[in-house]
């Protein structure tokens, strides 16, 4: 007789009869597959369970099963999810860790390989290079990853594409809204527009320009200036624990989000979210959901970037400056499908040579920059941080500046401004724009990379 697979359920009718009329034998088989197929799924990250078909009752029992420390307490929370999986549908559920585990021997399979190659390449023997290129042809670096993900630009006046295009970004939106709520107790509002910021902390990434626009838009509420639309400002980041002005940037963006939260005037209409521990997990809900993705590094610092591409092909539009890989993106998607505000890099390189910056003069001539800076060191900021990590920011950008934050500002403004009117005015063309996006993308893919490095620097098996 074969052997039945481990989530196979005994169930002689094919699922049909009530549970009442299979033998008790039957029904202590499928109570034990359950309780296994349970058991798995405590085994596989967290972030992973949201793609499974759970109730809301054993996707909580298996996130708290995750957070318990203690034997006896995981062992009884173990037969609480048992109990919990007899109101699941478990053949889906089997077969999501049935396919898992044949990807993950598919995977094993690839890095085996790949460690054969390894070997053989390491004896530097002319012919396993070129058994390599046999095997394994390199594609073309012009057409690497472009066809297929270009086919979708036949489809960006279809209102049907679009309109599941916005369900599916709707959707990216709430999960991370619901794994915000669970994992830091942030309640965002999902209508807003999902401006996300995520990179190393640095002064060239320039989340300190980010942070001066936050509070101008504060003030501009204040005002009676409403924004198109309700922004939801999200950061991910992580300082080196030496760099005490990046820790600064964080200390004044947490402090600013208090600020914010805590005046129901403004919170309507804008929200700060800095992401605690900052790392791929947390990117796997973060660049799905993004609508507006922040590259405003200076012009001339960055060396090309990457997640400007892992936004793109995400759906997400660019705000940000002539810089890396924004360069390319614009190239690929055209200059209305990205928004690119600030100086050149020439502009930003003559600054350097000739040392004629003096951000003083910014704060002095600019009334706006001025508000923004001083706000820094103001009693409201004052009362929610701490006055040393402050004031030493605060004191920074008037005096140094080294990354040229002040003179792109006003700009910056301008173009963030206008991109959160087309979302709120044009959706449909903001839409568009994101298919436009996904289907320029097929450009940063590792095979075309590789290839231009073959053509233009290694020539190998030539």
């Amino acid at each position: 007789m074969p052997r039945k697979k481990q989530y196979q359920w005994d169930v002689e009718t094919n699922g049909q009869e009530a549970p009442e009329q299979l033998s008790r034998s039957a029904k202590k088989r499928q109570s034990t597959a359950l309780q296994d197929l349970g058991a798995e799924l405590t085994k596989l990250p967290v972030n992973e369970l949201d793609r499974l078909p759970l109730t809301p009752d054993l996707l909580e029992a298996l996130r708290l099963y995750a957070r318990i420390s203690n034997r006896e307490g995981k062992r009884r929370q173990l037969q609480f999810i048992g109990r919990l999986m007899r109101e699941v549908d478990a053949g889906p559920l089997a077969e999501a860790i049935e396919a898992r585990k044949n990807g993950q021997q598919a995977d094993a399979a690839r890095l085996h390989l790949a460690e054969q190659w390894r070997e053989k390449l390491l004896s530097a023997a002319e012919t396993d290079v070129d058994d390599l290129l046999a095997a394994f042809p390199w594609p073309d670096a012009e057409a690497a990853g472009r066809p297929e993900l270009e086919k979708l630009l036949a489809f960006v006046d279809d209102e049907t594409v679009l309109s599941e295009l916005t369900a599916v970004k709707k959707a990216n939106k709430e999960a991370l809204a619901d794994w915000l709520l669970h994992t830091q107790k942030v309640t965002v509002n999902t209508d807003a527009v999902f401006d996300i910021q995520s990179k190393r902390l640095h002064e060239y990434k320039r989340q300190q320009l980010n942070l001066l626009y936050l509070i101008h838009q504060y003030y501009e509420i204040k005002a009676g200036h409403l924004p198109a639309v309700p922004l939801v400002s999200i950061f991910g980041a992580k300082a080196a624990p030496a760099y005490t002005i990046a820790k600064d940037i964080i200390h004044a963006l947490l402090t600013l989000s208090k600020v914010i939260a805590a005046d129901p005037e403004v919170s309507k209409w804008l929200q700060v979210v800095f992401v605690e521990n900052y790392n791929v997990t947390a990117a796997e809900k973060l660049i799905p959901a993004c609508d507006l993705s922040e590259q405003i590094s200076l012009a001339s610092k960055e060396a090309s970037g990457t997640g400007n591409m892992k936004f793109m092909l995400n759906g997400a539009l660019t705000l940000g400056t002539m810089d890396g890989a924004n360069v390319e993106i614009s190239q690929q998607v055209g200059e209305e499908n990205i928004y690119i505000f600030g100086q050149t890099s020439d502009q930003v390189i003559h600054r350097y040579a000739v040392g004629d910056y003096d951000p003083a003069q910014w704060v002095e001539g600019d009334a706006n920059i001025r508000r923004a800076i001083s706000f820094l060191t103001g009693p409201k900021m004052l009362a929610a941080g701490h006055a040393e990590n402050l004031t030493r920011l605060h004191d920074e950008l008037i005096h140094k500046d080294w990354f040229q934050t002040l003179p792109d500002f006003n700009a910056y403004v301008v173009r963030k401004g206008q991109a959160l009117s087309d979302y709120a005015c044009d959706p449909t063309g903001w839409r568009r724009k994101c298919l436009v996006n996904i289907a320029k993308a097929g450009m940063f893919s590792s095979d075309r990379t590789i290839a231009e490095y073959d053509r233009d620097i290694w020539h190998l098996g030539k």
